[in-house]
């Protein structure tokens, strides 16, 4: 019965392959254009223009390879890509431009071989061009498809506008901003009539950014407009990464710390936003992690015990503080980390397992192997240690130092030495007989 079963189900199979074969051949790898919905007239030929994002077309602007028929005289241009040699890998993306022979042409719409068979038209929709701002592009749609998806591209024109439906899918938001600051920010600040801070906060809202998004493009490009954090109207999230320092923002608990000779006192500022927390149920943040800077650096290594973590700050910032602060939203007011620990404050713990382990700042205490996380192998590379089998990978704080000592970020137990106590006491925490340490 299970042999027969077998052959019934391989029959199927191959009816299905041959049936969807038949649909192939019969209509073979085609892409229609309604010209009626261009509302183009006097027009005699319709081309179809297609590359490879990023890469090169198939064949030169209007060449002979990228004309289109008529074939039922209804409006409906369509184009083989069979008869024209035109192979569209499924594991690239490529754009078409429909045209004609007067000089109407579509925008850039992003093309897929999923998307073969289908038919492009129009609605109306004009986009600014992107290279041109003087100049308007008719959009081109597909039907019946998913515009984010495959629609007319998302770009950010010269002078600063985003147009379009559909991001690349090799390529991102942020790359695209990146690119602007760089490329087209000063085009942009002289034709546009906006000022920095709007310039940049539309682009955001048009690529749909964050506060912390557009902060850590401009850190990397290292390229600062007149914009700031504080004046921002975009939104807050998780962030996608480490931002960039705002100095408008002034840390009044600085000035306790500033007591070096060569400090002027004048300058505050901090690191972020760089991690948001939402409670449960509230569409705005509660509080953010943020990292603050100061004026002047000096050697100060400082390191201390936050329940299981193990916090190490840049040794080139100044004040001796871990430089970490939390702005709770409600009070309006900056906390040191230190302080908000040691009041209790509530799910602190979370900015260290989603934002300072991660990033490399902090150390889970016990992480022999840092990797992340407390397991039966962190207690198996102390006793190699211990052993002489494997050396010590542990960074060796030096200087200041907040809460009880230790010499190794392994030295779970505290006392100031890794031994073989530190390895029970990982596992007897894994075990959850130690529930704190």
């Amino acid at each position: 019965m299970k042999k027969l079963t077998c052959v019934i189900l391989v029959i199927m199979m191959l009816f299905s392959i041959v049936s969807v074969s038949a649909i192939e051949t019969e209509n073979g790898n085609l892409l229609h254009f309604d010209v009626k919905s261009a509302g183009w007239t006097n027009y005699k030929k319709i081309f179809c223009h297609i590359w490879e994002y990023g890469g090169e077309s198939f064949f030169a602007w209007q060449a002979k390879g990228e004309q289109c028929k008529d074939e039922n005289g209804d409006g409906v241009w369509t184009y083989d890509l069979d008869a024209r040699g035109v192979y569209l890998d499924s594991e690239l993306l490529y754009v078409v431009i429909f045209s004609n022979e007067n000089g109407d042409q579509t925008y850039n719409l992003l093309l897929h071989n999923s998307v073969i068979g289908g038919t492009a038209y129009c609605n109306g929709t004009f986009y600014e061009n992107p290279a041109d701002s003087s100049k308007l592009t008719q959009a081109a749609f597909w039907k019946n498809e998913d515009e984010t998806l495959f629609g007319p591209e998302k770009c950010i024109t010269s002078i600063g506008n985003v147009v379009g439906t559909c991001v690349p899918i090799v390529v991102t938001p942020l790359k695209m901003l990146e690119h602007f600051l760089i490329n087209d920010l000063e085009n942009a600040r002289t034709y546009s009539g906006k000022e920095d801070q709007q310039l940049i906060d539309d682009i955001g809202k048009g690529l749909d950014l964050t506060i912390t998004d557009v902060s850590e493009v401009i850190k990397n490009t290292g390229i600062y407009p007149d914009w700031t954090v504080v004046k921002s109207t975009l939104g807050h999230s998780h962030p996608s990464g480490e931002a960039t320092p705002d100095n408008t923002l002034y840390l009044e608990q600085f000035r306790d710390y500033a007591n070096l000779d060569e400090y002027d006192g004048e300058y505050y500022s901090y690191s972020g936003p760089l991690f948001y927390y939402y409670e449960k149920g509230k569409d705005e943040p509660s509080w953010f992690l943020a990292r603050g800077n100061t004026g002047a650096a000096a050697c100060a290594v400082i390191y201390g015990i936050f329940d299981d973590y193990y916090l190490i700050n840049n040794h080139i910032e100044y004040p001796s503080d871990f430089n970490w602060h939390v702005y709770i939203y409600e009070e309006d007011k900056f906390y040191a980390i230190e302080d908000i620990w040691e009041d209790g404050f509530a799910d602190k713990e979370i900015a260290f397992s989603q934002y300072l382990v991660p990033k490399g700042y902090a150390d889970i205490l016990g992480d022999a192997d840092g990797d992340g996380e407390l397991s039966v192998l962190d207690a198996t590379q102390i006793q190699l240690r211990i052993a002489g089998l494997c050396e010590s990978e542990d960074r060796i704080p030096a200087g200041h130092h907040f809460g009880d000592r230790v010499i190794y970020p392994s030295d779970i137990d505290h006392d100031g030495d890794v031994s073989i106590m530190d390895a029970t006491h990982i596992q007897l925490k894994i075990a959850k007989i130690i529930p704190e340490l």
